[in-house]
């Protein structure tokens, strides 16, 4: 969001310095040929950046994985958001305990997902105790 209001704007200082150093029609179509210059550049640097299109992660909480004990329980918590405005749910860990009627949680995992950027991402945390 920040990257396009920065292109967006330095578009406009271009286009205005254009405008007063060229009058007419050829201010114009040079302001045109520099927003569809920024507007690929921005294109090509979305595709670069990592899970910018769909993002399935899952991933432990806990610091030393090697002595975890899952447990016999699992449960599950689970948010979402739409297009940035709106969000709902609980992915919390007591939440996830409840859940899964966990009195003692031995560890927890987080699994996220996104697509197009965030505009509908999930959180959603996994506890396993006894």
């Amino acid at each position: 969001m920040y990257l396009v209001f920065f292109l967006e704007k330095r578009c406009s200082q271009i286009c205005f310095e254009s405008v007063c150093e060229l009058e007419g029609r050829q201010s114009f179509i040079y302001c045109k040929r520099m927003k569809k210059r920024y507007v690929l550049i921005f294109l090509v640097l979305s595709l670069f950046i990592n899970s910018c299109l769909y993002l399935d992660v899952k991933t432990p909480l806990d610091k030393d994985v090697r002595n975890t004990q899952l447990g016999e329980k699992v449960g599950r918590s689970k948010s979402h958001s739409v297009m940035w405005l709106v969000a709902w749910g609980d992915a919390g860990t007591a939440a996830a305990a409840k859940n899964g009627k966990i009195k003692t949680v031995s560890h927890l995992d987080v699994h996220y997902y996104s697509i197009l950027f965030g505009l509908y991402s999930s959180r959603e945390t996994i506890a396993y105790g006894n």
